[in-house]
């Protein structure tokens, strides 16, 4: 079975399908909060859910105009300027507009990339605060060579 035909399958087994995926990574990284508990209940929620859902659309569409932020160093003041708003009251409030930005970037930088190799690995480095992409071998990966994969 193709891994996209997986994930549509366990997509719809589970309903919740992408807040556990992100519940089981945290838990993977050992990055769960266990501060607070309100903030956990606040944030760990829905909204925080369809918060994040929202913000990912806002730039997402923002970017598309922009071929993908392509040859691009620096986010719209403007778009960045909305995200304080949007997260007011919620623990990420406190990040710079430069981090906001930073994160868009590398983000686009590695998505771009997925497009154009259509397989590989995103690796994250949490004290560095990097992203990246590496691209997967054909030969030494053939289970995740399939152009189906992303």
């Amino acid at each position: 079975m193709s891994a996209l035909k997986k994930k549509q399958r366990d997509k719809d087994a589970y309903p919740d399908y992408e807040r556990a995926k992100r519940e089981e990574l945290g838990a993977l990284l050992k990055i769960k909060r266990k501060s607070k508990a309100r903030i956990d209940e606040a944030e760990d929620g829905q909204r925080a859910g369809f918060l994040e859902e929202g913000i990912s659309a806002l730039i997402f569409q923002h970017a598309q105009g922009l071929r993908n932020l392509e040859g691009l160093e620096r986010v719209d003041y403007s778009l960045l300027k909305l995200i304080p708003d949007l997260v007011r009251g919620y623990e990420v409030e406190k990040c710079a507009l430069w981090e906001w930005e930073d994160a868009i970037i590398q983000g686009f930088k590695v998505f771009r990339k997925m497009l154009e190799v259509r397989r590989g690995l995103v690796v994250a480095d949490l004290e560095a605060r990097t992203i990246s992409f590496e691209e997967l071998n054909r030969e030494e990966f053939p289970d995740y060579a399939s152009d189906d994969v992303i």
